[in-house]
């Protein structure tokens, strides 16, 4: 028997062989770039810096009135994603609605609450039931919060008149501190 003869079965499983590792390569390949461009067609939320503009958004005031950030260019704007729920969102709240309070009469001051995973009815019951005049948004589909790259609640962004990100604030604060009111009117006074 001759030694073709031997190694033409093996030769035929080799090539067999190949040709499934390259199908399996071409379809791994494949897959690759399929998976590369889908996640690169969804929208990128790198963490927001201070000092670079902050991402506009659009909600909904008690009356259904759409407020952008961009209508507010000119104020200063403290955003607050909280939640009823939330128990550090509850003990800051006091301390938030005194700040409030203090730059409200302010026309260049302007508070945006808005609940996170909790409805903008139980927030609004919420205050009232504390005695607290913060004004609620509703944020319509959570693109706010995705815009902003919310990891939790409470955060809170304050926003100077030209729209730069001012301060970023993970977790509850004492809004109530004197600094945060010097911070503030400082602000306010640019």
């Amino acid at each position: 028997m001759s030694l073709v003869l031997l190694l033409s079965p093996v030769a035929r499983i080799l090539k067999a062989s190949l040709k499934t590792k390259v199908l399996k390569t071409g379809y791994l390949a494949l897959l690759i770039v399929l998976c590369a461009a889908l996640f690169s067609c969804q929208k990128q939320h790198l963490p927001l810096q201070t000092g670079k503009p902050a991402p506009g958004f659009t909600v909904m005031d008690a009356s259904g009135q759409k407020v952008t950030l961009s209508s507010l260019k000119g104020n200063v704007v403290l955003v607050n994603f909280w939640a009823t729920w939330c128990g550090v969102c509850q003990d800051e709240t006091p301390s938030l609605n005194g700040l409030y309070n203090k730059l409200k009469a302010n026309p260049h001051f302007r508070m945006i609450s808005i609940p996170f995973k909790d409805s903008t009815g139980a927030a609004r019951q919420y205050l009232k039931d504390n005695s607290s005049s913060i004004p609620v948004y509703k944020d319509p589909g959570g693109k706010a919060a995705l815009d902003y790259g919310l990891t939790g609640v409470p955060e809170t962004y304050i926003v100077d008149k030209s729209g730069i990100l001012r301060q970023k604030v993970i977790g509850g604060m004492n809004w109530s501190d004197p600094r945060v009111l010097s911070y503030m009117q400082g602000l306010l006074s640019q």
